[in-house]
């Protein structure tokens, strides 16, 4: 059996994305148990950390676009992340040039 535990959630890069889409950080504790002689035991434990775009609006509920797991919560490096595979969701991205 697996418990799924939401330790910390929060909206990562607020107003910078066109409407209706969304970044959500989640920390995530998994623990997984067994049941031996009659008894529950916990197997292990992990923690997970991911970052998760959403889409969706007031009329509807949020549709899961993508997600991507992290180690540590750095800002620069998940708007990167997110700019190379949606950059159209930026209002303002600007990319370096690149190399010819």
């Amino acid at each position: 059996m697996r418990i799924y535990e939401v330790l910390d959630t929060k909206e990562m890069l607020r107003c910078e994305f066109i409407e209706n889409y969304h970044v959500l950080y989640e920390k995530i504790e998994l623990r997984d148990y067994e049941i031996k002689d009659d008894c529950l035991l916990e197997k292990g434990c992990t923690i997970q950390k991911y970052i998760t775009i959403f889409k969706g609006s007031s009329f509807s509920s949020l549709m899961k676009i993508k997600a991507y797991p992290i180690q540590v919560v750095d800002i620069i490096e998940i708007r990167k992340m997110v700019a190379n595979d949606f950059p159209e969701l930026f209002k303002n991205v600007q990319f370096s040039p690149k190399a010819v």
